[in-house]
């Protein structure tokens, strides 16, 4: 790891003289490709063998996500004390993909020892994870296209055996992939999601996705289990894991929007009782997952800092029924936050989301009979009030606003109670003097009216 440490640094420094694959641009000739002494003096022949077998018209392709952020990584795959390197590059064709070559030591020089060709023109992140545990390293690789976000091809390469060549026996085409120990083996395997494929995939029904988790045995990629996740999705935004306690499962937490509003988070974990990959939320019958339907794109977070994701879902409709809730305009939502269980759910907190202004108010038991909220959404404010159930009247007890900080510095806010401090804005609360009369104070705003963290 030292050694491949030493290359990130030396290849920040050559910076200049490597082009990326991913801006279209294209190497320097020969004599330009090294700015020594760190780079050349330690891994001089594999430079020079490079060189003398790709030519001059070529471009490093830099990965720019996952462990490595430099095109050529040297490090020991295989465990024998020897470095091995994987050189990432793409011809001057401009519809070429990425390659790769991967070298090892035989005696004091650097050889060949195999050539692989990419499945897109970029590489978007590398991996080097033992998965079977026999000592020798699994790269891991996922391609990408550019401009192309929603799909990306992973490639697993695997060696026998010390000092045999690498191999690519596997390549997934996915929208979302984690390399990660979801069984509790203490193996790596890597999740995926995909589309339309899998001993689960039937023909008659689409479109259709699955959540996939492969491990490596007998020198050949294994579905270890499978399971069916909502289709009808435009893409995902965000993937968390959870594992709070010992006895529980790792949970795979992956945020997905439906359209450019709606958005629900899947959950998924390995059954250790029927040795599966289940995804609960899942509704065989509507093919679809509801449970954590919300209108805006709010993502799962952890919001009191448990260790537990807390994922919103929308399902309770305020109305203007006399026994509910008003808001004034219509078609708000509570957002109840979730915790999922092996055994079923419990409700976090139940809140009220203005996702425009970035926050929430925390909705307790009694305020959806006793509260409304109206919205002066040109302004940015929220007036909460306290409603009369004898009279039908509402009495102001304090309100909310959304300050940029260019008004800031023409609005008088001596008296207002700052809670969510952004780079470009303020939410602040106001307390008028009904509410201060009916005890509301700083400190409790401060754990009513939280932060929202959107997609």
């Amino acid at each position: 790891m030292k050694k491949a440490v030493a290359m990130i640094l030396a290849i920040i420094l050559i910076a200049f003289s490597f082009t990326s694959c991913s801006d279209g641009s294209f190497l320097r000739p020969a004599d330009s490709l090294l700015v020594p002494p760190l780079f050349y003096e330690e891994y001089e022949g594999l430079v020079e063998l490079f060189r003398s077998q790709i030519g001059d018209g070529v471009s490093l392709c830099t990965p720019y996500d996952g462990d490595y952020r430099s095109a050529i990584i040297v490090e020991d795959f295989d465990g024998d004390m020897n470095d091995e390197a994987m050189i990432f590059y793409r011809d001057s064709s401009a519809d070429s993909n990425a390659k790769a070559r991967s070298y090892e030591i035989k005696g004091d020089e650097w050889t060949l020892a195999a050539d692989f060709n990419g499945h897109g023109n970029q590489v978007e992140s590398v991996s080097v994870r033992d998965m079977n545990g026999d000592g020798i390293s699994e790269i891991i690789v996922s391609w990408s296209v550019s401009g192309i976000s929603s799909s990306k091809t992973l490639s697993v390469y695997h060696s026998p055996e010390v000092d045999a060549p690498y191999k690519e026996i596997s390549n997934e085409v996915c929208s979302v992939s984690m390399i990660v120990d979801v069984d509790g083996d203490s193996l790596d395997d890597i999740f995926l999601i995909t589309a339309g494929s899998g001993a689960l995939a039937n023909a008659k029904a689409t479109p259709q996705r699955f959540a996939r988790l492969i491990g490596v045995s007998n020198g050949a990629a294994v579905l270890k289990g499978e399971a069916r996740v909502d289709a009808n999705i435009s893409g995902y935004s965000s993937v968390k894991t959870e594992k709070v306690e010992d006895d529980e499962p790792l949970k795979i937490f992956i945020d997905a929007m439906k359209g450019d509003k709606q958005m629900i988070t899947e959950l998924i974990y390995w059954d250790e009782n029927s040795l599966e990959l289940v995804a609960p939320l899942f509704d065989s019958e509507t093919m679809s997952n509801t449970r954590t339907l919300r209108n805006e794109p709010i993502a799962s977070t952890d919001i009191n800092g448990d260790g537990r994701i807390d994922v919103p879902s929308q399902i309770e409709i305020f109305s203007s029924n006399a026994n509910e809730m008003t808001i004034d305009p219509q078609h708000f939502y509570i957002t109840s936050w979730l915790n999922f269980y092996e055994d079923g759910f419990s409700t976090l907190i139940n809140t009220l989301v203005n996702y425009a202004d970035g926050y929430m108010l925390v909705i307790e038991g009694a305020d959806r009979y006793n509260l409304v909220v109206e919205d002066y959404r040109d302004l940015n404010c929220w007036i909460v009030k306290e409603k009369n159930e004898q009279t039908g009247e509402s009495t102001e007890l304090y309100s909310i606003l959304r300050i940029s900080n260019e008004k800031s510095g023409t609005t008088d806010l001596e008296n207002h109670i700052p809670l969510i401090v952004r780079d470009e804005y303020t939410v602040y609360a106001y307390i008028n003097q009904n509410g201060a009369e009916r005890g509301i104070t700083d400190s409790e705003l401060k754990t009513k009216i939280l932060p929202l963290i959107q997609k």
